[in-house]
């Protein structure tokens, strides 16, 4: 069962301020749910398939693969706002 320093400190987390009567009603209805999710724990799920995705789609990535060609320091800069010593110069509103 949840306490009802729990239940202020989920409502604090969750910046709702509670009553102590509503305190009492959420440490009921909290403690119920969790119950109902301790359930969960009798079922035997042995002979379900343990799948990532249930519609079937995969999510396809290129290889990473780095170019050799190199480039020259001026395309690389061409479109920054500036730059110092070798380094990329940005606004201090940028960070």
């Amino acid at each position: 069962m949840i306490t009802q320093d729990e239940v202020v400190k989920i409502a604090k987390l969750a910046h709702i301020k509670l009553s102590q009567d509503e305190i009492g009603k959420f440490q009921t209805q909290l403690s119920e749910i969790l119950e109902y999710f301790s359930l969960l724990k009798d079922i035997d799920t042995t002979s379900v398939r343990e799948d990532v995705s249930i519609n079937g789609l995969s999510t396809i990535l290129r290889q990473d693969i780095p170019n050799s060609y190199p480039l020259d320091q001026s395309v690389v800069y061409s479109n920054a706002l500036g730059t110092e010593n070798d380094y990329f110069k940005l606004d201090s509103k940028v960070l």
